[in-house]
């Protein structure tokens, strides 16, 4: 009889000391335990937003330069061919032959404003628009292009096209305070100068924009 008793105790035993290994329990707090240290929400770039850009480029009807933007009496007067107008096509003895125009639904403007809009974004700054949250507190950025132009030199064999910009870009942003103006040409040389090779020339016209740009433009902090 105590031998079973025996038996029957080291059972309760060891059934108890199981229960303690196998079952969850929560510890109590360690009152000296060190806290863990705080996580900071990482900070948002600069926000920045385009408030306008003034396409303030003049354009001299009926001239025989080349080099001087020009339009006939009804594309000037019309705002739409204006805002898009960025050469005019002429014969070898100067005489205009039709107006070149960007696509529709695009402007001389918008292309600017997507060239400056690039370069901050790959400074660092987080562009914002109407309705963003940070709109309002945003930096206003405001642009003024005051040439814009391509045009054609005759060669003996070849064509030479070239364009040139005149834009002033303002802000309160590293670079920017003081309202630089980006002044620049680009030319390139061709048979004959197709609907493509027009396009071209206003495409590096923006890619020199651009880097004249980034070499003013500071980070973002």
């Amino acid at each position: 009889m105590p031998r079973i008793r025996s038996i029957f105790s080291l059972v309760i035993a060891v059934t108890l000391l199981a229960g303690c290994t196998l079952s969850r329990n929560a510890m109590p707090p360690d009152s000296g335990a060190t806290p863990l240290p705080d996580v900071a929400t990482p900070a948002l770039p600069p926000a920045v937003r385009i408030d306008r850009v003034d396409d303030a480029r003049r354009f001299e009807p009926r001239t025989k330069l080349a080099t001087t933007p020009s339009l006939t009496d009804d594309e000037a007067a019309n705002p739409a061919v204006r805002a898009r107008a960025f050469a005019q096509k002429r014969d070898s003895n100067g005489r205009p032959l039709g107006s070149v125009l960007l696509p529709a639904g695009q402007s001389v403007a918008k292309l600017t404003e997507a060239t400056i809009l690039k370069v901050l974004q790959d400074a660092g700054y987080r562009v914002v628009k109407a309705g963003d949250a940070d709109y309002a507190r945003a930096v206003p950025v405001t642009a003024r292009i005051d040439r814009l132009w391509a045009w054609t030199e005759s060669g003996f064999w070849q064509v030479e096209l070239q364009a040139s910009y005149d834009v002033t870009v303002s802000a309160a942003l590293p670079g920017l305070q003081q309202g630089p103006r980006f002044v620049g040409n680009t030319r390139a040389t061709m048979q004959f100068p197709t609907a493509s090779d027009w396009n071209a020339a206003v495409t590096r016209l923006q890619t020199d924009l651009a880097t004249q740009m980034r070499a003013v433009v500071g980070k973002a902090p």
